[in-house]
């Protein structure tokens, strides 16, 4: 069964790599549209990543890198389709990686996360991610539909 370290240190692993993914259309977006999905992504990422590392500060529990997680393969991945884009196609593909990215998140979460843990705080505190995580692809989402028409 994963340990509430283990979910507690995956989900702030997720939401750190979350907001380095994001800052990257902060930063080299060129629609206004992108650039506040990406903003909206890096800021609560950001803070809810704070809120779970007090709170196992909080609880006493130590955080620490997963083992068998793939964040940082993700991560590198989504990054790569990035590299050399600009501009429109920069922005679809930000869009495209983006949703991708959380729709990943969010599967995993159910299938290797959730499902083992008993219920309890701590299956209430990943069902919880789970939900954050479907807010923000919904904002995804938007933007994806709207690059898929062009």
């Amino acid at each position: 069964l994963p340990t509430t370290q283990f979910v507690y240190s995956l989900y702030v692993t997720r939401h750190e790599a979350t907001v380095r993914f994001a800052e990257l259309g902060t930063a080299r977006a060129s629609s206004k549209d992108v650039r506040k999905v990406a903003e909206l992504l890096a800021k609560e990422n950001r803070e809810t990543g704070e809120r779970i590392t007090k709170l196992a500060a909080k609880e006493g529990v130590t955080l620490s890198r997963p083992a068998r997680d793939t964040t940082e393969a993700l991560l590198a991945h989504a990054t790569r389709q990035l590299e050399g884009k600009s501009g429109a196609e920069f922005d679809s593909t930000f869009v495209m990686q983006a949703h991708a990215w959380l729709m990943t998140l969010a599967m995993d979460n159910g299938k290797n996360v959730l499902r083992p843990l008993p219920a309890g705080d701590l299956k209430r505190f990943g069902e919880a991610y789970g939900t954050f995580l479907f807010r923000e692809m919904g904002e995804t989402y938007k933007l994806k539909r709207k690059y898929e028409k062009k």
